[in-house]
């Protein structure tokens, strides 16, 4: 287990980043070494399980997806259908705190809805999405306009390098050689 990161206010020992249990909302302070996770946030079909891929082989660190977590152990759609969508809710905010507890150093890309969860649906989604909207290392990633529902994901699509590359004059070389 990793030391409590942040302000600890409630006397845990193992409280992780981002934890409820921490009993703070305090982001962590990354300049001091303490457990690194990036977190990759955003709407279905942003990229964040292509990007979070390539951020972990470049950086060497893990990577997790929440959403096949979550199928690992459960059904999404069964779950939603028969329990209805705040049961899944809930019992997703468990498996990231779950998986935030073990993972020192990772990148994870969070389910589509996660920063949308109503603060009811579970008691430290408030502190969880505080701490993810604080933290440095949360990313944001948006669909590229220019490619959504005529063309599939590339990884020039998924991080949004095109246009851009475009614009400043550089050539596909150039652009493959940053994204891999």
């Amino acid at each position: 287990m990793r030391t409590t990161v942040g302000t600890d206010v409630s006397g845990a020992s193992d409280a992780c980043l981002c934890d409820p249990s921490a009993g703070t909302r305090t982001p962590p302070d990354q300049s001091c070494g303490q457990a690194m996770l990036v977190h990759l946030i955003g709407p279905g079909g942003a990229g964040k399980t292509t990007t979070g891929r390539l951020l972990a082989g470049v950086t060497g660190q893990p990577f997790v997806d929440l959403d096949e977590e979550y199928l690992k152990r459960r059904s999404i759609d069964e779950d939603i259908d028969t329990e209805g969508y705040e049961y899944y809710a809930r019992t997703n905010v468990d498996l990231y705190i779950e998986i935030s507890r073990l993972a020192d150093n990772a990148v994870i890309a969070l389910s589509s809805g996660f920063m949308l969860y109503a603060h009811h649906i579970h008691p430290g989604v408030e502190a969880i999405h505080a701490c993810l909207l604080a933290s440095p290392s949360t990313v944001l990633l948006l669909p590229s306009f220019a490619f959504i529902g005529t063309q599939a994901l590339s990884p020039d699509s998924v991080l949004g390098t095109r246009a851009c590359d475009e614009y400043w004059g550089i050539d596909d070389t150039q652009s493959e050689a940053r994204v891999r």
